[in-house]
């Protein structure tokens, strides 16, 4: 600690970057899928179902522990 706040690692810097931008898509569609009207005939599938932001939850996860582990991969590479 007497050394002061480092930053973030890069792995952590680029898993946040992309899950950000795959976070803001997602939504986008997740809100479209919520405001929208439905094609005529899919009113009742299943997922017009799923709660609103369980999939843009999902997609930002999947997007950040693979970016980092990407990064983590590529730098044990370069070593």
């Amino acid at each position: 600690m007497s050394e002061g706040y480092q930053g973030l690692g890069p792995e952590n810097r680029g898993g946040c970057a992309v899950a950000f931008m795959a976070g803001t898509i997602a939504a986008f569609f997740d809100f479209g899928r919520f405001f929208g009207d439905p094609v005529p005939g899919t009113e009742d599938l299943w997922w017009r179902h799923v709660p609103l932001f369980f999939p843009t939850l999902a997609v930002v996860a999947i997007a950040f522990f693979a970016t980092r582990a990407l990064i983590r991969l590529g730098r044990s590479n370069d070593r």
